[in-house]
């Protein structure tokens, strides 16, 4: 009676087996190598997933320091008009924080004798405390966002643009000046088909290529260059806790009408941001069928503990063992393999990631705004790596479980 499953006898003997020496050596080597095979391939997966949601994440943070929770912008033409009954209607919906007029227009920079065309981007003071991009202009011995002082105006540019049209922000010796044609013709005189401003550069920013032609000014100087004062390219939402952005896209939608589009941050960006979403799934995809190829070794140790075992096998049906509990021990060694395999390649893992967290040991290069690969580890992520290591064993474990012949005395 000793083999009522309440005794639960195959787990019994099962944890005997991988912890006894085996009568032969090798066999114990193969057990171990099997146990550390699945340990790299767990430490492997975890750091390989933190690894893509530091960067995903990274690269989600980037877009915030430029991109609004919400951007509002007209269905037809390039701008509308807004009012102060527009601002206050938009300001009294629950979780919005801030709220930024915005108008953009190609122009023409010149700064000495060199010329770059870029976009400029006229913004109202709420921007950069919506955006936080002053924690992008660590490189500015001047890392306030200023756009006007004392009558003076300022423009804030991109690193790119500063560095092609020879600016040094620090030290500027000259002003920047924005040009934009003008359509209408005139009396042939050639400064006539074009209007000018000019602005002091005061400091450079550094996101990404993305927004390395942008320059900004303040909303009411560039109105003046473009000539559409009361008018806006888009109204852009700062939100008190931006994982309520659907709800808040919901009311504004409903507040300004067909005739307005209204993006989330992630419908702004939607092509990017699914596909670092999609990548992610295509490598968790590769690494489930390396993991299906490294696992393999445990097959060739699951063979060998058989073959070791064969007496006791003989000794256990003699005592009224079924061949079906014969089979479920030794598939229950190669499952205790499996979990002692992931969890320490789990503890590896999960170090690994917050050692480089902490002291940032892998350095991505001089050409990107953050200097160490990023990592962040997630829960999702830890119970993936469990799930998938731990069934793919005890999937590939039954091949020579079921092909074992178990001979009656």
């Amino acid at each position: 009676m000793i083999f009522e499953p309440k005794y639960n006898f195959e787990l019994k003997i099962a944890s005997r087996y991988f912890l006894a020496k085996k009568s032969k050596n090798i066999i114990n080597w193969i057990t171990w190598i099997s146990i550390l095979v699945v340990s790299i391939v767990s430490a492997a997966i975890i750091i390989v997933l933190s690894a893509l949601n530091g960067m995903n994440n990274t690269v989600m943070q980037l877009y915030t320091n430029f991109d609004p929770d919400i951007k509002i912008t007209a269905v037809e033409g390039k701008t509308f008009a807004t009012s102060a009954a527009l601002e206050k209607s938009i300001r009294t919906l629950p979780n919005v924080k801030y709220y930024v007029e915005a108008i953009e227009e190609n122009v023409l920079l010149k700064y000495d004798d060199n010329q770059e065309v870029a976009k400029l981007k006229g913004v109202s003071p709420e921007f950069a405390k919506m955006t936080q991009i002053e924690k992008m202009m660590g490189h500015n011995a001047n890392k306030k966002f200023v756009l006007g002082a004392n009558g003076q105006q300022f423009t804030v540019l991109s690193i790119q643009l500063a560095m092609k049209l020879g600016i040094n922000a620090d030290n500027p010796h000259s002003f920047l000046n924005l040009y934009l044609p003008v359509f209408e013709g005139g009396s042939g005189i050639q400064t006539e088909y074009f209007k000018s401003i000019s602005a002091l550069p005061r400091s450079t920013f550094e996101i990404n290529e993305d927004f390395g032609n942008y320059v900004l000014l303040n909303k009411d100087f560039a109105h003046e260059l473009l000539g559409k004062k009361g008018q806006a390219s888009a109204i852009e939402i700062g939100l008190s806790d931006p994982k309520k952005a659907e709800e808040s896209k919901i009311a504004l939608q409903q507040l300004m009408g067909n005739r307005f589009d209204v993006k989330t941050r992630f419908e702004q960006n939607s092509f990017l941001f699914k596909t670092l979403q999609t990548e992610k799934w295509i490598t968790l995809f590769i690494l489930v069928v390396i993991t299906f190829l490294a696992i393999f070794n445990v097959i060739g140790s699951l063979y060998m503990l058989i073959i070791d075992k064969k007496k006791d096998v003989f000794i256990l049906l003699s005592m009224g063992a079924t061949n079906g509990q014969i089979k479920r021990i030794f598939w229950l060694e190669s499952f205790i393999i499996g979990v002692v395999g992931v969890v320490i390649g789990l503890a590896l893992g999960l170090g690994l990631c917050v050692l480089q967290d902490h002291y940032g040991f892998i350095q991505i290069g001089a050409n990107f705004s953050i200097s160490a690969y990023p990592v962040d580890i997630e829960i999702s992520d830890i119970l993936i790596t469990l799930v998938l290591v731990t069934t793919v064993n005890a999937l590939t474990s039954l091949i020579p479980v079921m092909a074992m012949k178990i001979e009656k005395p």
